[in-house]
């Protein structure tokens, strides 16, 4: 059984000397390490040769890179699909009818107090979108501004987010930018009271939309977030 220590200085061996970059993966094979590395250390090995020997079963740096693009083509192409089935839940009625109702509550208010109503509407969102991103945030901000320094920035979020943190980075990406678009397209750099007659229509559908999205990640990732396990424990 590998101390904490060491159990750290597999994971810096991980990143740093086999420049792996995907933390899931790290966390699994940091896993595998402590057992293969423990075992041979319990046949008089020291910890180096143990790790090198653990290395070369892999292929060395070479091959653990070759096993991380595999690992997060098979996270992503995982995590794409679990999203398809929880998209098609969402267009049918028992989910998708809450958001036409609301969406014509929205309108109706956008339509009576224009664009006040609709920049007031953008805190919800944001709000949302804080707490559906939570499993995500960033936990260590040391590392990741050593990578983003020291390494090649060409792929770096393609290896280093995979599988549900992928797909949920996106999706929130587009909800969180369509009402900012909504608003641009008909009043760029502008705060003007007279609205078009579409804007209401488009503002309503973004701010719609977005939460919808939003929701469909929120079902994705639920089991990761923080406040949602404390929530169920509770």
């Amino acid at each position: 059984m590998l101390t904490s220590q060491q159990l750290a200085d597999v994971d810096r061996h991980l990143r740093q000397d086999n420049w792996l970059l995907n933390d899931a993966l790290v966390a699994e094979l940091t896993d595998h390490y402590a057992n293969a590395v423990a075992e041979k250390m319990g046949q008089g090995k020291t910890i180096n040769d143990a790790v090198h020997e653990v290395d070369a079963g892999f292929g060395g740096r070479s091959g653990l890179s070759k096993l991380e693009k595999e690992y997060v083509r098979a996270s992503n192409q995982t995590a794409w699909q679990a999203y398809r089935q929880i998209l098609v839940k969402y267009v049918l009625p028992p989910r998708f009818l809450p958001f036409l109702v609301s969406g014509y509550g929205l309108y109706q208010l956008i339509n009576e107090n224009g664009l006040d109503a609709f920049l007031l509407l953008w805190f919800p969102v944001i709000a949302l979108t804080v707490l559906v991103g939570l499993p995500f945030r960033k936990r260590n901000t040391r590392e990741w501004r050593w990578d983003w320094n020291n390494r090649p920035l060409a792929g770096y979020y393609r290896r280093k987010y995979s599988g549900n943190e992928r797909v949920a980075n996106f999706v929130i990406g587009v909800a969180i930018n369509l009402p900012i678009y909504a608003f641009m397209i008909y009043h760029p750099f502008t705060f003007k009271k007279s609205l078009d007659a579409e804007f209401p229509i488009l503002a309503t559908a973004s701010i719609v939309l977005a939460v919808w999205l939003l929701a469909t990640v929120a079902e994705l990732t639920y089991r990761q977030n923080p406040l949602f396990r404390r929530l169920k424990r509770a």
